[in-house]
């Protein structure tokens, strides 16, 4: 039976009923919501409409500004055209001057120049050889040659199909006396890419179309797609919808996209130019902002009513949990409570009274717990210690892997211009060396052969920091470690000297590895030497090859970073002194040495770590003080069964020349430039030299056919490089030869090429030597 609820004191007859907490809050959320949203909605209409008459305003402009730019052209050359119809050497027929003054002006202004009488036959013409007559021009020609006659003013042509190009052709004449007759026209032939250029300079908004259309409504010239489009018949709507000289209008296409078309009239041509834009440029913005709006105020009050309902959860339960434990007070259960003038506080002052007696309960609690709790930590212990080993290793690779990118972007970042100021250096050395050879002056030449040496330091350094990141170009081919050893071991016994005694121990029936055999035998160098430098009393160092099969449980050891499969193994021990675990730990960063200051860069074992990584395989390093160490470098094998094996790096030999070659030299460092120059024409080379790609696509357009080789730099200045610029030499000219230079690319197409061997790359810096050696092995296709 319960016990009869108290009365209420501060109820009061006619009261209004209390609202519920969750309704309040759901009302406060609604209240903050609803207002902000319907005016984000209204701001958005706005900014669609004025967006709408701005983009509309826009295109009217540009359509202006572009009749007005190709007018413009027009009026350009129709001076042009005027100036040669005024000529004395026309006037009194002296066509062979004339037909020399008209080649400079072609060669300044990019279009041919005519002179045809009434018949459309061209007397002279800029794209033939002098003599040569042009007859049975188009008819569109033929008529506007009469229209420029009968006006005795300028007279522009509609597209046509050009007698000699085949290709679209646009005609500009001016009306022109010979001998007293004025029934001859000076013309220009004018390609419709020649109106592209006012397109282009125009720097059109993204997604918007600009198009002229002649007066037989045929395209003249587009922004985009020009080629697919120009000397074609525009679409009826598109020529139609244009009625008055100057307007704007929506179009559908008949893909059903919808689009704000502007329109003007050239006033010298005629011509339509037409600017659209799609619409869904505005409507994807409204779309968005409306998305946005929508969806962020539909987030805010779901947001708010969530919080209400949570509030109103947290504080009802917690009402009934006060409400409880005050119950189990009043029943007295516990000892009473301290009374307090606020219920509230009084029930929460209840609670507190009964946090004595809880404590001594919690205390027990508390042993049981921590002896559970040492149970569970003597296996937790070991699982952590075997995490934090785990983790530790995973930062450690990630260190190593930060080393190399921050070395890598640093070194790739001054790679090519210190490389390009080191070719001059050493190139002009070189020279200088040759030129005082002769001299007997030994304390001058020291002087060179030493600033050569530190030019020649200098470009290893850069060398080895960008083998280190994994960044440096691989050569790679099919190599036969056995061959490439036995191959180097003069130059091994040379280096190590007399007191190491060196031993090899090669595997029969070795597999084949692709890797880039210069670096390799770079790499097995550097091992070797620092094996003697730990050996200073002298010593055994020996080479190993074997074959080596790496299973699941054998690749877990090397710590995930060996993946299973068959590898070589190229090993080098020395009987040394070793070296500690902390050293051991560092031997593969850059700049760590144990060397005194002045012996040792630090470089050397980074970069054979970085040339391992980058050519697919694994380093391992095992050593002990005082018991000597082991360097192992694993290879993948390669999966080929026949290949070239490569049996170690070209020597310098004496340059060879190519006699009496036309070679275009392309490259924007004017000081490198300079230096190729000079060494290709004191070997007896006959050179042009060109700043950039546009200007070295002039030059092999005007030696088309003579020039024998295109060498030129991978990054030059402008938006085209120099694989884009081989690519069109070879389109033009399919028999000429290119050799690139480069002092450092990232670019993939050519390091692929360049794999397949199929490109050619003289890595910079080089001297005269290696460059004279290059050219003649590019012009003889080896």
């Amino acid at each position: 039976m319960h016990a009869p609820q108290p009365a209420q004191p501060d109820s009061a007859a006619g009261r209004t009923r209390p609202r519920t907490l969750s309704f309040h809050l759901f009302s406060f959320g609604l209240g903050i919501v609803l207002p902000a949203l319907f005016f984000a909605v209204f701001i958005a209409v706005q900014y669609y409409a004025s967006e709408r008459s701005r983009l509309e305003d826009s295109l009217r402009s540009e359509a202006r500004a572009l009749a007005t730019a190709i007018d413009r052209e027009i009026v350009g050359v129709t001076t042009t055209l005027e100036a040669l119809a005024t000529a004395p050497a026309l006037k009194r027929g002296d066509l062979a001057t004339f037909y020399q003054q008209a080649q400079d002006v072609r060669a300044e202004q990019n279009f041919h120049i005519s002179v045809r009488d009434l018949s459309g036959t061209a007397l002279t013409a800029t794209r033939l050889p002098f003599g040569g007559r042009l007859e049975n021009n188009p008819v569109e020609v033929r008529e506007i040659d009469r229209i420029a006659i009968q006006s005795d003013r300028r007279a522009v042509s509609d597209v046509f199909l050009g007698l000699v190009t085949g290709r679209p052709t646009v005609q500009i004449v001016v009306p022109a006396t010979i001998e007293s007759r004025r029934e001859y026209v000076v013309g220009a032939s004018i390609a419709p890419e020649f109106f592209q250029e006012v397109l282009q300079r125009a720097r059109l908004q993204d997604g918007w179309l600009a198009t002229a259309i002649d007066g037989r409504g045929v395209f003249v010239v587009r922004s985009h797609q020009h080629e697919e489009f120009v000397g074609k018949k525009a679409p009826p709507h598109l020529v139609n919808a244009a009625v008055r000289s100057a307007g704007l209008y929506e179009d559908r296409s008949p893909d059903g996209i919808s689009s704000v078309v502007a329109y003007d009239t050239s006033q010298l041509t005629g011509w339509r130019v037409i600017v659209s834009a799609p619409v869904s440029i505005i409507d994807d913005a409204l779309r968005r902002s409306v998305l946005v709006v929508v969806g962020l105020g539909a987030l805010l009050a779901v947001l708010a009513l969530a919080l209400a309902d949570v509030v109103r959860r947290r504080i009802l339960k917690s009402v009934e949990r006060l409400q409880t434990a005050a119950h189990s007070l009043r029943d007295g259960r516990i000892p009473p409570h301290i009374p307090t003038p606020i219920k509230e506080f009084d029930d929460v002052g209840s609670i507190l009274v009964g946090a004595a007696s809880d404590l001594r309960s919690r205390e027990r609690e508390r042993d049981l717990a921590e002896a559970a709790l040492k149970r569970l930590n003597e296996n937790l212990e070991r699982r952590v210690e075997a995490a934090m080993k785990e983790q530790e290793h995973a930062e450690a690779q990630l260190r190593q892997l930060q080393k190399m990118e921050a070395v890598g972007q640093l070194t790739g970042g001054i790679a090519h211009d210190f490389n390009n100021l080191l070719t001059v250096v050493i190139g002009n050395l070189g020279m200088l060396r040759n030129r005082v050879a002769h001299l007997d002056d030994p304390r001058l030449i020291r002087n060179v052969e030493a600033a050569l040496d530190g030019a020649g330091r200098a470009a290893q350094l850069t060398s080895r920091l960008l083998a280190f990141s994994r960044q440096s170009p691989l050569q790679p081919s099919v190599v036969n470690a056995n061959r490439l050893i036995t191959g180097m071991m003069d130059l091994l016994t040379r280096t190590l000297g007399e007191t190491i005694q060196l031993e090899t121990e090669l595997s029969e029936h070795l597999w084949r590895i692709e890797v880039d055999p210069h670096l390799l035998e770079s790499a097995l160098l550097n091992l070797a030497v620092n094996a003697r430098d730990s050996m200073p009393e002298g010593g055994r160092l020996r080479l190993c090859t074997a074959n080596v099969s790496v299973s699941e449980a054998l690749a877990q050891t090397f710590g995930k970073e060996l993946q299973p499969g068959e590898y070589v193994s190229v090993a080098v021990s020395d009987a040394g002194h070793g070296m500690p675990p902390d050293v051991k730990a560092r031997v593969f960063e850059p700049f760590y040495t144990t060397k005194p200051v002045g012996q040792g860069t630090g470089l050397g074992l980074a970069q054979v770590y970085g040339f391992v990584k980058q050519s697919g395989g694994h380093i391992t390093i095992d050593s002990e003080v005082d018991c000597g160490t082991t360097v192992r470098l694993y290879f993948p094998r390669d999966d080929r069964a026949e290949g070239v094996v490569a049996e170690g790096p070209p020597r310098k030999g004496v340059p060879r020349v190519v006699a009496d070659a036309l070679i275009l030299v392309v490259e924007d460092d004017p000081r490198v430039s300079e230096f190729t120059l000079s060494a290709l024409k004191e070997a007896g080379y006959r050179v042009l030299a060109a700043p950039d790609g546009v200007a070295a696509l002039q030059a092999l357009q005007d030696h088309r056919g003579d020039i024998r080789l295109l060498f030129t730099d991978m990054v030059l200045s402008g938006a085209m490089n120099g694989r884009t610029l081989a690519d069109e030499a070879v389109r033009l000219s399919p028999a000429i030869k290119v050799l690139f230079t480069t002092g450092y690319t990232q670019d993939k197409v050519l390091a692929e090429r360049r794999r397949e061997g199929s490109a050619q790359v003289l890595s910079k810096p080089f001297d005269g030597i290696q460059l004279l050696n290059a050219i003649a092995h590019a012009l003889d296709g080896s």
